[in-house]
């Protein structure tokens, strides 16, 4: 899986102004692992990729970092969805991750985020 994410992330990102994020999301009993009585079902997909080479926001960093401080709403009580907290926390992350490449080039030499039209035709 962490090898086709690449390759697409390749050919998106081939045109010099597309930036490709996958955003795989840990399922519930792996955004919870570490607080299961026995905790040996293996961990989640997402916790299978690992090449830094791919552009992944830290969503479940972030998740897990939040229900380990205690918040109740990152998935509802009763059901495998996010709750509240776990969406807007989910596009906080995302947000900072783009804001993050579009005030850097990666090593490629690729600029991270398309520059707009006006910045190109400043007297337009």
């Amino acid at each position: 899986m962490e090898c086709q994410l690449l390759r697409l992330q390749q050919a998106v990102q081939s045109n010099g102004k597309t930036l490709f994020v996958a955003l795989p999301i840990p399922d519930k009993l792996s955004a919870y692992h570490d607080d299961l009585v026995d905790p040996a079902p293996p961990r989640g997909v997402v916790d299978l990729l690992t090449d830094p080479r791919l552009n992944r926001p830290p969503v479940e960093k972030a998740l897990r970092s939040e229900i380990a401080a205690g918040e109740i709403d990152v998935y509802l009580p009763n059901d495998t969805h996010f709750g509240a907290r776990g969406h807007a926390l989910t596009a906080e992350t995302v947000l900072r991750f783009i804001e993050e490449r579009t005030r850097r080039v990666d090593a490629s030499g690729m600029p991270s985020a398309p520059r707009s039209k006006q910045a190109d035709n400043p007297g337009k």
